[in-house]
C-alpha cells in the first residue's frame, strides 16, 4: 500500500509511505490513526507485543529546482526516535548509499546532521528513512539539504 502524505505548513512537500496495509493516516491529539479495509487503528509506542513494524519513507524524485548535477555535503534531519535509524539516498547516476543515522535516546526532539559521501552526485535525488536497523518508532519534523551545483567547463 502506498500512501502520500502532504504537509501544507512546509510548503506542501509530500511523503511517500510505502510497507504498511493501511489506507489512510491522520494524526489527531497526539495519536496516530491508521484505516485499512479491516477497521480503525490506534498506533501507540506499544504494538501489542507483536513484531516491530518495518516502517520507511521516500521523498520524492527532486532536482532542487537547478538542472545541473550537484553533490550534497550534509543531510540535515530534524526528527524524534527511539532508535537509530538509516538514510538511503539515490540518485540517477550513483546506487543508493545507506548512511546510519545516530540517535541520542535520552531526549526527543533532535538535529542530526549525515555528512554526505563526495561519490553521491546527479541531478534527481531522493532520500528514504527506514527503522530497519532497531525497529524503532519515529517522526521525522524536516529534512534539509544545501545542494552545490556541479558546473562544467569544456
Amino acid at each position: 500500500m502506498l500512501i502520500i502524505d502532504t504537509n501544507v505548513r512546509a510548503a506542501n512537500a509530500s511523503t511517500q509511505y510505502m510497507g504498511h496495509p493501511i489506507n489512510s493516516i491522520a494524526k489527531f491529539n497526539r495519536t496516530h490513526l491508521t484505516a485499512s479495509d479491516n477497521g480503525l487503528y490506534e498506533h501507540t509506542g506499544d504494538l501489542d507485543d507483536t513484531d516491530a513494524i518495518d516502517a520507511h519513507f521516500v521523498t520524492a524524485i527532486m532536482d532542487f529546482g537547478v538542472n545541473n548535477d550537484k553533490r550534497l555535503r550534509y543531510v540535515y534531519l530534524s526528527l524524534e526516535s527511539s532508535g537509530n535509524l538509516n538514510l538511503i539516498i539515490n540518485t540517477e547516476k550513483v546506487s543508493a548509499i545507506t548512511y546510519v543515522v545516530p540517535i541520542d535516546t535520552t531526549i526527543g526532539q533532535q538535529d542530526v546532521r549525515i555528512t554526505v559521501s563526495r561519490a553521491l552526485h546527479g541531478r534527481f535525488w531522493t532520500f528514504q528513512i527506514n527503522n530497519a536497523i532497531d525497529g524503532a518508532d519515529f517522526s521525522i519534523d524536516e529534512i534539509k539539504v544545501l545542494p552545490i551545483a556541479r558546473t562544467w567547463e569544456h
